[in-house]
């Protein structure tokens, strides 16, 4: 990686998780595991969020629109147009966007993405960093399982 790539990546992740006001709503982006660098979000069409390898497809590609309130985003997949929510309790599915509070999420600091209804962290599942793994929310614990970063599309 060259240094003006990890500028790139450092600035994104300042302007995203420091100063949320700052993000667009046109920009695509990977949001990675920071446990396992390889690991991104991955949803299908109204199926559970799973961590996978990077592919670069359009089931891996989200984008931040603003949500109801200051500071809160839908988190909103290139590849359907539906967004992150909450479903059964913990488990995150992608849905068509209702409005509800359930989601829309809180870009907190060192890499916590929080559900703005239920106040929970986006948590790889048991800390599985497999692929497939699935994604849910939990509290907060501190763990490498709730840390992610940004990463722009480019």
């Amino acid at each position: 990686m060259t240094t003006r790539t990890r500028k790139i990546i450092v600035c994104l992740i300042l302007t995203c998780f420091a100063s949320i006001r700052a993000c667009t709503d046109d920009e695509y982006y990977i949001i990675r595991s920071k446990a396992s660098n390889g690991l991104v979000l991955d949803g299908e069409d109204q199926a559970q969020i799973r961590i996978q390898h990077f592919t670069g497809f359009s089931t891996q590609l989200w984008k931040l629109e603003r949500g109801n309130k200051a500071g809160l985003f839908y988190i909103v997949s290139k590849h359907s147009g539906r967004v992150m929510d909450i479903v059964n309790s913990y488990n995150i599915y992608l849905n068509e966007k209702n409005g509800a509070l359930v989601q829309q999420w809180v870009l907190k600091d060192k890499g916590r993405i929080m559900n703005a209804e239920k106040r929970l962290n986006v948590d790889v599942q048991n800390a599985n960093f497999t692929p497939g793994a699935t994604v849910q929310i939990c509290s907060d614990n501190g763990s490498q399982a709730q840390k992610f970063v940004l990463q722009k599309k480019t």
